[in-house]
């Protein structure tokens, strides 16, 4: 079993797993204190942008070819996730319409996405194959029928007002609200958890990096939305991850993920 496992693991230092260990449970905490402590969250966020901009720098000042060492391409890939988390308070803090907020909060989620992979030199394309056409029309439903599962256990405990307040005007705002939330849910948040930040947490912790990252996931919402909702989302997101290692692609996730806050958002409080 430990030749299994260390066949498994990609060779990196004990040190260079312990600190990557160390952030993964400083930004779990940070999540999960969220409600109790929102200065604490944010402060932890900042001085990880803060830590993943200096590293950058010091890289960028030595002009050097070497590939970003397996932590500091971690640090990188949670630092976008601090970044979207700054974009998605200011978002719901303000009186915007939800697509608007949540347009914003994925565009600058995906800015940050592309600057990071430019920086660990990751290249963004080959995740983003698309499965083939059968396969890729059963994922739109298969995501409605998700989001109605989520829907009927859960039923928006905790969610943002703007949910519960919004009313189905007419076809041209219903397909406004999928194209927006494939983009700027389904893309955005599929291209930083599972791609950036996956690729970065199987790099340094072998296969053991795909329920970490469902764990990030899960206690972000637990600690932002409701424990419930972090529950449900975090299995989700093992989902997801689970999709992307055997196909090599988010866009199968990212299909589901779009489909599922669509489902949430605008079919199954306009169907009960």
């Amino acid at each position: 079993m430990t030749a299994l496992l260390a066949h498994r693991l990609p060779r990196i230092s004990v040190t260079a797993r312990q600190r990557g260990l160390l952030l993964v449970a400083v930004v779990l905490l940070s999540e999960g204190i969220y409600r109790v402590a929102p200065v604490a969250t944010l402060g932890i966020h900042a001085m990880i942008i803060i830590a993943a901009m200096v590293r950058t720098a010091q890289r960028t000042s030595t002009r050097t070819a070497t590939p970003l060492a397996p932590f500091d391409q971690l640090l990188a890939a949670i630092s976008v996730v601090s970044i979207a988390r700054f974009a998605a308070l200011a978002s719901t803090s303000s009186d915007w319409p939800l697509l608007v907020s949540v347009g914003l909060t994925g565009a600058i989620s995906l800015t940050a996405v592309h600057a990071v992979a430019t920086q660990i030199d990751l290249t963004l394309r080959p995740l983003l194959r698309f499965p083939t056409p059968s396969v890729t029309l059963l994922l739109g439903p298969a995501g409605i029928v998700l989001g109605e599962v989520l829907y009927l256990a859960l039923d928006l405990e905790g969610a943002d007002p703007r949910l519960l307040d919004r009313d189905s005007t007419g076809i041209l705002l219903t397909m406004a609200t999928l194209v927006v939330l494939l983009v700027f849910i389904g893309l955005a948040d599929e291209l930083m958890y599972r791609g950036l930040l996956q690729t970065s947490m199987v790099n340094l912790f072998g296969v053991a990096g795909i329920p970490m990252v469902a764990a990030l996931y899960g206690v972000g919402i637990a600690g932002w939305v409701s424990v419930r909702w972090g529950i449900a989302l975090g299995c989700v997101s093992l989902l997801f991850g689970w999709v992307r290692h055997k196909t090599g692609s988010i866009v199968p996730s990212a299909i589901l993920h779009g489909f599922m806050a669509y489902a949430l958002v605008e079919v199954w409080p306009n169907a009960f």
